[in-house]
């Protein structure tokens, strides 16, 4: 447990909460950031007292209680060798030059005594070792809160994985599906430019043929004109063949009539003639 006060000057220039964030990138620097573990800023501790060597009432300073781990290098965690004046002298002095830099006052307030009794060394003593209890039961508070997180987020984690793998499975079913529909499409397509393609073909034998149509129906309406024309030709042919054929038969039959008049006067003409003259017929 370290304890750190904040200069008065700084705190009189409303820079404390600076003050402190600044120590904490030292501490980390200095300890190493594995080491250092944070601090804890105490404003409600501030009280009077009466210092002996002043014989006045003074204002404790605003303080920060650090935590680091007594790592010594090639000693590894040893409270004893961490705990030496000069560690202590050299953490001092990296805070205090910071100080004189960025606040322009330094650390060194020796507001403190320098020598305590055996007494006052037990009470912070116990204050540091209760702080450090606190420290670590929040700790603790917090790992075990973060173990019933992980927990939760592991069994989230579970439950999202076979959600995923039911997911992949419907996945990998719609994209087999839609290689089918792929290869149906594709099929339909050729079907379809086949379809056009005989469509077109028989487009253009319905256009021959409809050509054909209309030539054919035209010749067919000029070959009626003329076969109406011949049948009036005809009509007046046979109705003059007609009128000829009465006129033969009348002819005819004045032909007949005048032969048998003819005959009716041979035979009569021969009678007469009978009885004294011989004809040869």
């Amino acid at each position: 447990m370290v304890n750190i006060p904040c200069p008065e000057e700084v705190t009189e220039q409303g820079r404390t909460k600076e003050f402190f964030n600044k120590v904490n990138d030292c501490m980390k620097e200095y300890f190493g950031e594995k080491n250092w573990h944070g601090m804890e800023i105490h404003v409600d501790e501030v009280h009077q007292y009466y210092d002996p060597k002043l014989h006045k009432e003074c204002t404790s300073l605003v303080h920060a209680h650090g935590v680091a781990t007594p790592f010594v290098e090639g000693k590894g965690v040893n409270c004893k060798a961490f705990m030496t004046k000069a560690n202590l002298a050299r953490a001092t002095k990296v805070v205090d030059d910071m100080c004189l830099r960025e606040f322009g006052v330094s650390f060194r307030t020796y507001r403190d005594p320098q020598h305590k009794s055996v007494e006052e060394l037990k009470s912070e003593t116990n204050i540091a070792r209760n702080e450090l209890q606190r420290v670590v039961d929040t700790q603790n508070k917090m790992i075990d809160t973060n173990r019933e997180t992980i927990i939760k987020q592991t069994d989230k984690m579970a439950e999202n994985q076979m959600e995923m793998m039911e997911l992949d499975s419907e996945l990998q079913d719609m994209r087999s599906e839609n290689n089918s529909l792929k290869t149906e499409n594709e099929n339909l397509k050729m079907e379809n430019e086949s379809l056009r393609t005989a469509l077109d073909s028989k487009t253009k034998d319905f256009e021959t043929v409809k050509s054909n149509y209309s030539k054919c129906f035209n010749e067919t309406m000029k070959l009626k004109g003329k076969i109406n024309k011949l049948l009036k030709s005809q009509e007046m042919e046979l109705e003059n063949l007609e009128n000829l054929t009465q006129k033969n038969a009348d002819l005819k039959d004045f032909i007949a009539n005048e032969q048998n008049r003819i005959n009716n006067v041979t035979d009569e003409l021969e009678l007469d003639y009978d009885d004294g003259f011989d004809f040869e017929r």
